[in-house]
């Protein structure tokens, strides 16, 4: 715009007289390019500064001392042209070195292009420069043209490889960046899992004992749902933890040989009471040529088959729910084991299908919004199929039903076939009807470690009917303590615990002297159920590992295992009830067994609470506080009696009892002579008719 502006005014003519604007802005350019290369190299090569800075400062007072000359008439710019030349040969020079040195130094790509750039400008304004005092006749600026233009475009080029540079480091920094909070988020899981599992734990166990002791049906059905609820909060916590380990590359998958009927077995016991519930038909279509054992990870295959027969049951208002599994033949001893869910329910719209296997995605959420689910289910399933080397495929037609087919690998270890599955479920059902997997150990001894005291109540609950000696212990130091005064046969031993955790405790256990625990077998009690978890535990030094929540089950199958010299197993029926006990119960009037039952959650404890209500006859001490006239300790006694017979469902003694407490709080004696009498009468008829029962 400047120079725009110079060549159409008249403003040239002011400071140099008829000499044309075109010449004069060569000598200006000429004493003014230095400054522009100089201030360039400044910027670009630190080690030179101090030597540009001299440069551009004899640039600058050569370029001031020019003007002043030519404008005043002293000196014509062509006689000064020498000048501006040498200054420039020595700025090429000194720049020359500088790039050569620091090409040697570094050796890259970016200083080899700079001073391969350099050179050539430099060179087309020598050239220009020699042919000035020379040739003096042509473009004598066509040679620096052409440098200077070589020179821009080999500074872009390192300029587009730097922000090219700049660019991969950002997108790795993102992606680093990305990897931190995946891993993160997955430690964040892994660790919430445990937090969470802990009191669930807890929860779990105690409704465990819960329904094996109560037997009021209103109750056991309460804790039915209170273990079923349990059950699905836990089926959520191992989804998500899944989903969290499958992202970070850390869910391993474990092949161990596998009964299919087994796993068939489960998951059909699963679905048929969630089915039952809704009032749909379950249908199983199993191929009886199917091979009786696989080699594979059963329990990624049962969660596979869970996931799928979950969805289908909880998408279906009516109708049928069908489980096919049959298999194709593979070379090399293996099969292609073919799972197909198929259901009549809502369906999915052609434009869904490819978003059904993203995590935490509900397809159709506003016609779906009443059905429980957390969208995991699927993605987890593709992930886990994908992970075996299978796949995953959907079919579906909207309002009509759904059908979800998963193909996994699997190597033939017995290929004997596994039979009609309905005949076999029979011989399992009737198996299990008349047979009761029971284990006493009444001389073994064992140690629970846990710093939370539920978990602990609910081992010892789990244990109850073994008869085993059980210790417990809240805290690393207190199981040391324990470990050196006593031999245990089996030490359970939980993971996180406050100042020491289960893994210090083992190692400080190994290291004392007099360990009398040295060869004991240490379970670690954890609620780490991540995959991988049991080979981190082994290599600590523990023997085995037990999730939380513990179940019966495995607890049982854990003492069958390591404790087999001192465990006795036996095969038996049931236990019958006491029906005479009860009987003799339902002959006294004065008793409401029901709410007894309630009081007590269930008749195991109720007959313990009758025997210690006979044992703590109160008689005697309220006569002696009646005939005294002593209202203040009567009334204390009295109100004992009121709550203790509320308790066994002696609802009318309990009545009676209340009257004759408030009446002593209010002092009202009168109404204590007339009616104290008749209380007592019922009291001691019913203690009487309790001692004939239970004697």
């Amino acid at each position: 715009m400047s120079i725009y502006y110079l060549i159409e005014t008249k403003v040239l003519e002011v400071f140099y007289g008829n000499q044309t604007l075109y010449s004069n802005l060569i000598f200006i350019i000429l004493m003014t390019a230095p400054l522009f290369l100089e201030a360039y190299f400044y910027e670009s090569m630190p080690q030179i500064s101090k030597f540009v800075l001299i440069t551009m400062v004899a640039s600058a007072i050569n370029a001031v001392v020019q003007l002043v000359l030519q404008i005043s008439g002293y000196v014509d710019f062509m006689e000064m042209s020498a000048v501006s030349h040498g200054i420039i040969i020595l700025l090429a020079f000194e720049n020359l070195m500088a790039l050569w040195k620091n090409t040697r130094k570094e050796k890259n790509l970016d200083t080899v292009v700079g001073f391969v750039g350099a050179i050539c400008m430099m060179l087309g304004i020598l050239i220009d420069i020699m042919r000035t005092y020379t040739i003096k006749v042509g473009d004598l600026g066509k040679a620096s043209r052409y440098g200077i233009c070589f020179f821009a475009i080999c500074t872009l080029a390192i300029y587009m490889r730097q922000m090219m540079k700049e660019h991969v480091k950002f997108v790795e920094q993102a992606k680093n960046d990305a990897i931190a909070a995946n891993v993160a988020k997955s430690q964040f899981l892994a660790n919430m899992s445990h937090e969470i599992r802990t009191p669930l734990n807890g929860i779990l166990g105690m409704d465990t004992i819960l329904l094996e002791e109560c037997k009021d049906d209103n109750l056991k059905e309460y804790a039915q749902n209170i273990q079923s609820a349990g059950q699905s909060l836990l089926s959520i916590i191992n989804d998500i933890l899944d989903i969290s380990k499958i992202e970070a590359g850390k869910l391993e998958l474990l092949p161990v040989e596998y009964e299919l009927f087994s796993v068939i077995n489960d998951c059909y016991n699963i679905t048929k009471v969630r089915a039952a519930s809704k009032s749909l038909f379950f249908q199983m279509e199993i191929d009886p040529k199917l091979p009786s054992c696989l080699m594979g990870d059963e329990v990624r295959i049962r969660q596979i088959i869970n996931n799928l027969l979950s969805n289908a049951v909880k998408y279906t208002k009516e109708g049928t729910v069908t489980l096919s599994i049959g298999y194709e033949s593979l070379p090399q001893n293996q099969i292609l084991l073919k799972i197909a869910v198929k259901d009549m329910g809502i369906g999915i719209r052609e434009e869904d299908l490819n978003k059904l296997f993203n995590a935490f995605t509900r397809i159709d959420e506003k016609r779906n919004r009443n059905i429980e689910g957390t969208g995991l289910g699927l993605n987890l399933t593709k992930n886990l199929a994908e992970m075996m080397g299978g796949k995953i495929c959907a079919e579906s037609t909207y309002g009509k039903g759904s059908c979800f087919t998963v193909t996994i690998p699997q190597k033939v270890i017995n290929p004997e076939p596994m039979g009609d599955f309905e005949k076999r479920y029979q011989q399992f059902l009737n198996t299990s009807e008349t047979q009761v997997l029971s284990i006493v150990a009444p001389d073994a001894q064992i140690l629970v470690v846990d710093d939370v005291e539920i978990n602990l109540k609910v081992i010892k609950g789990l244990l109850k009917k073994t008869c085993i000696q059980i210790d417990t212990a809240e805290s690393g130091m207190e199981c040391l303590e324990h470990v050196r005064n006593k031999k245990y046969d089996l030490i359970f031993l939980d993971h996180m615990m406050p100042e020491m955790d289960g893994i210090e405790t083992l190692e400080k256990m190994k290291l004392l002297t007099d360990n009398p625990n040295k060869n004991t077998p240490v379970i670690m009690l954890t609620a780490n159920a991540t995959r991988g978890a049991k080979k981190e535990y082994m290599e600590a030094g523990f023997s085995d590992y037990l999730t939380k929540p513990v179940k019966e089950e495995d607890l049982q199958e854990m003492l069958a295992r390591y404790l087999s010299d001192r465990v006795e197993q036996q095969t038996e029926l049931p236990d019958e009830k006491p029906e005479d006990f009860m009987k003799g119960l339902e002959s006294i009037p004065e008793l409401d067994i029901q709410t007894g039952l309630r009081y007590c959650m269930g008749q195991e404890l109720y007959e313990e609470i009758l025997q210690e209500y006979m044992q703590t006859d109160k008689a005697d001490k309220l006569e002696q506080f009646f005939d005294a006239k002593d209202w203040d300790n009567y009334r204390i006694i009295v109100h004992a009696l009121k709550s203790t017979s509320l308790t066994i469902g002696a609802i009318s003694l309990s009545e009676g009892a209340k009257a004759l407490e408030m009446a002593a709080k209010d002092g009202d004696e009168s109404y204590l002579i007339s009616h104290h009498q008749a209380v007592m009468e019922q009291y001691t008829s019913l203690l009487g008719k309790l001692q004939k029962i239970l004697k």
